[in-house]
């Protein structure tokens, strides 16, 4: 999935039953999973546990690449 999220844009908490890898493209995005904020851009990966509870906020505007599996 690919997301687009403008500078201050707020995706609220939820969570997938899969396993979820973020790639960012461009940007910065705080994601918070399990209550721990985390800033990932282009420079790192994040992965999710499947039910990790998660919420992102846009730190500027940034472009996602989601995959869950």
């Amino acid at each position: 999935m690919h997301l687009k999220l403008q500078k201050g844009e707020i995706v609220r908490e939820h969570y997938s039953p899969k396993h979820v890898f973020v790639f960012v493209k461009h940007g910065n995005v705080e994601i918070t999973v399990n209550q721990e904020p985390q800033i990932v851009n282009a420079e790192n990966i994040l992965h999710m546990e499947p039910r990790d509870r998660h919420s992102l906020k846009a730190l500027s505007d940034v472009s996602i690449l989601v995959m869950k599996c």
